[in-house]
């Protein structure tokens, strides 16, 4: 993403004020409590009033939280609940439960966005892709929302709920029971956030970002934050408003030996991130 080349078209677009200083984004619980296991209350959250959304939750209840994304309304997750024959299929509803999930509302606008096709012979991982992606708004934490066509596909789910106490990165046989997925060609919209680690560290928004973003203990080597996820799609899409519900197959955590072939990508640098629950 460091520009055109032979085999690479990117486009740039700034939308909106040049002087906005970014988005207001919202969460409902938070990373850690969904990293150490922590059950949510009961609380149903209406996902029309949200554009996009990701990290934990389910609409069918707690006991199927997993792998989740919202996109147009609509809350999507890989069920994680062991006594449904739901179980690790892909679930939908206009409600949701969540202990960790970071949302876009409906009227929030895109600083940026950014489209790239690029040819067989010149695919990066999305490991590299990220620290270019974040330059675009000139390093600052940010999500992005969008369209992405894999040539190579990669990606990870849970298949237990993150409710019983039991911390995922020290229990990680108990939660991923399935080898990583590998796949070629597969279409997908995938949601995100990035940040530097000084900015989760000790930036001026470390102490919201550290809400919503960790480090994996895998992904150490690389030189951002990131947590992304992907929702599988039945065919490919140009843009994010062309997305129907019917166009869902599954969601998943994308992981960054992924290669993309094509993205066009909303992105929203962060100002502020403001629990839903306040």
């Amino acid at each position: 993403m460091g520009g055109d080349t032979a085999h690479r078209t990117l486009q740039i677009e700034r939308l909106g004020d040049e002087n906005a200083s970014g988005a207001r984004l919202w969460s409902v619980g938070t990373i850690e409590a969904v990293l150490a296991g922590r059950r949510p209350p009961e609380r149903w959250i209406d996902a029309s009033a949200f554009k996009a959304g990701f990290e934990a939750g389910s609409p069918r209840g707690i006991e199927s939280i997993g792998e989740f994304m919202l996109i147009d309304g609509t809350a999507f997750a890989k069920s994680t609940d062991s006594s449904s024959p739901d179980h690790e299929w892909l679930v939908a509803g206009p409600r949701f439960v969540t202990n960790g999930a970071l949302l876009i509302s409906r009227d929030t606008q895109p600083g940026w966005r950014a489209r790239c096709t690029t040819e067989a012979d010149d695919l990066l991982e999305l490991g590299a892709l990220f620290p270019q992606l974040l330059a675009v708004a000139d390093g600052a934490p940010m999500c992005f929302v969008g369209p992405v066509e894999f040539e190579d596909y990669r990606a990870t789910f849970i298949s237990r709920a993150p409710i019983d106490g039991l911390p995922i990165l020290d229990h990680m046989d108990a939660y991923y029971t399935r080898p990583p997925l590998e796949a070629t060609s597969v279409p997908t919209l995938v949601m995100g956030c990035l940040a530097s680690h000084e900015s989760l560290r000790s930036g001026v928004l470390s102490d919201v970002l550290q809400k919503v973003l960790y480090v994996n203990p895998q992904d150490e080597e690389y030189p951002v934050a990131f947590h992304v996820h992907s929702m599988v799609l039945d065919r490919p899409l140009e843009r994010l408003d062309e997305f129907s519900t019917a166009r869902a197959r599954d969601v998943h955590h994308l992981l960054a030996s992924s290669r993309p072939r094509f993205f066009d990508l909303e992105i929203y640098p962060i100002e502020s991130i403001e629990p839903l629950d306040a």
